[in-house]
């Protein structure tokens, strides 16, 4: 390895450092658009997501579905809180849902606290 100029090694590092703040941007903690402070959570538990704030002690219970990320529901979590404030006027997610029985829809259905839910054979 030869020697490397002092501009191409703080170019390297700079891309180092972009790169890592674009990786933690999709890792919790995030910030609260309540209380503004880097105190936003989740939790994954049968079927559903908790995103909360550890401080303010607000959150959304969503559903659990495959193609969203953590960092998706975090973005309905500040919709959710900027709409509560007065802050934007954003309509809430319909979620769809695979089949399942109609037990399974109203447990889930009892647990959501934002969105509508839709089942899988209704259009």
């Amino acid at each position: 390895m030869g020697r490397r100029s002092k501009a191409l090694l703080t170019e390297m590092r700079t891309q180092r450092i972009l790169r890592a703040r674009a990786r933690q941007r999709l890792k919790p903690p995030w910030e609260c658009p309540i209380c503004g402070q880097m105190t936003v959570d989740y939790i994954k538990r049968q079927g559903v997501i908790f995103v909360f704030c550890q401080r303010c002690r607000e959150g959304e219970v969503m559903p659990l579905l495959k193609g969203y990320q953590p960092i998706d529901y975090y973005n309905y979590y500040v919709d959710a809180c900027r709409t509560r404030m007065g802050k934007a006027d954003v309509e809430p997610p319909v979620w769809k849902l695979p089949k399942m029985s109609e037990r399974q829809f109203q447990i889930l259905k009892k647990r959501i606290t934002y969105g509508k839910l839709l089942r899988g054979e209704e259009s």
